[in-house]
């Protein structure tokens, strides 16, 4: 394909046109992360937190037991749960086992969660342990090819106090009661060694993701990203992105290493959530705030807003929706937001009105960026206008549009 590059008189000089060095599986993100930092904080829920040691050590035993299981390359695993700290462990194993991860919308119908399971041939679920979700997959998996359920309670990611407390108390959700042979999944990480199976990946042609869209008419449908898919993306972010942090006097790439917090109130089960927010953060070394339902609180959304404040995060890709639900809430100029030094807004546009109202909260500048699952998990967003030095600035190129590895 003959290489076409974006003239423009406000492309800085230090940004690159094109993007190289991104044939790699998607979990090297994880493993290199893992290396560079092993005690730096990844994903933080509730006021606990696991290490990016930890969560590889994890996803390490988890492609263990996937591959016990007689899970092999190419095969189905699907996930179905909201934005918990087990989901990067088990997104991160399934690939170190050379199998596909299946996403699913947690808050799908059982007859909606069966068509996925079924249209996907995926052999495995993971689930959340909760009276609803528990419950629907039970009812999906009736006449699908699903042989191995694993239930995910979040009691062990919470903080000791809270987890004791919790349990005497019957705060923490968890089923009626489960089928017998579906596994626990603390109980298969516990017993499952960290030592992943040998899989050879083709970085360009294997699927890691499968994410189903209906588009504008008619039932859902599988889009299948292979592992450049993602690593395209994540890497143009990265290259693209500039903005003064620090003791900095210009804008520069953003630092890696634990610098940056990355607010989690995109669903992963997206392409937005899973390449802006969890893949990035992954990719950089930073903090993963885990937000399972933005809208929690009373009234809604303001325990997102108690997060930002307590958490202090510096990264917010989000729709239109939660800026527009940030600058009508009540109790807004309660919460400190100055910790926001960088914010996108991407999946619908967004009103330049409700931009104007949450830049004039300190910190924040809003962006804009596009995804579309089925050209790409995420396209870089659009440069936005204003002094250099005090707004994000993102590049977007029209390099490989249409390729396999970066569309």
């Amino acid at each position: 394909m003959k290489e076409t590059i974006w003239e423009s008189p406000f492309w800085p000089e230090d940004v690159a046109h094109t993007i190289t060095g991104y044939q790699f599986p998607l979990f090297k993100f994880l493993d290199d992360s893992a290396r560079d930092y092993p005690n730096k904080v990844f994903t933080v829920f509730n006021g606990a937190s696991k290490t990016f040691a930890q969560v590889k050590d994890t996803a390490d035993r988890i492609a263990f037991f996937l591959s016990k299981k007689g899970i092999q390359k190419g095969d189905q695993v699907a996930v179905f749960l909201p934005n918990l700290p087990h989901f990067p462990e088990i997104l991160f194993g399934i690939l170190k086992a050379g199998a596909v991860c299946v996403n699913c919308n947690p808050v799908y119908t059982p007859p909606e969660l069966h068509y996925q399971l079924k249209d996907s041939e995926s052999k495995m679920v993971f689930c959340m342990d909760h009276p609803v979700f528990y419950a629907n997959t039970v009812k999906a998996m009736a006449g699908t090819n699903i042989e191995t359920v694993v239930v995910c309670n979040i009691k062990s990611y919470l903080p000791k106090v809270k987890a004791l407390l919790g349990g005497l108390l019957g705060k923490i959700p968890r089923a009626l009661q489960h089928e017998p042979g579906h596994l626990m999944f603390d109980d298969m990480v516990a017993a499952s060694s960290p030592t992943p199976p040998p899989v050879s990946i083709n970085p360009e042609e294997d699927t890691a993701v499968m994410l189903y869209t209906g588009g504008t008419t008619g039932v859902p449908k599988g889009a299948e990203l292979t592992h450049t898919n993602f690593t395209y993306n994540v890497l143009a972010l990265y290259e693209s992105g500039r903005f003064v942090q620090g003791n900095a006097k210009k804008a520069e790439k953003l630092y890696k290493g634990g610098y940056h917090t990355f607010l989690g109130v995109l669903p992963w089960y997206h392409s937005f959530g899973i390449t802006c927010a969890l893949l990035f953060s992954t990719m950089l070394g930073g903090r993963l705030i885990c937000i399972p339902d933005p809208r929690s609180g009373k009234p809604p959304f303001t325990d997102v807003l108690k997060t930002v404040q307590e958490q202090k995060p510096t990264i917010m890709p989000a729709v239109p929706t939660l800026f527009v639900a940030f600058t009508h809430h009540s109790r807004l100029n309660q919460y400190d937001l100055s910790s926001l030094t960088g914010c996108f807004s991407g999946g619908a546009p967004l009103p330049p009105e409700v931009c104007r109202q949450f830049e004039e909260k300190p910190g924040p500048s809003s962006l804009k960026a596009t995804a579309s699952p089925r050209l790409r998990p995420s396209s870089p967003p659009t440069p936005p206008t204003g002094n250099p030095e005090n707004r994000l600035h993102w590049l977007s190129s029209a390099r490989h549009q249409g390729e396999n590895h970066g569309s």
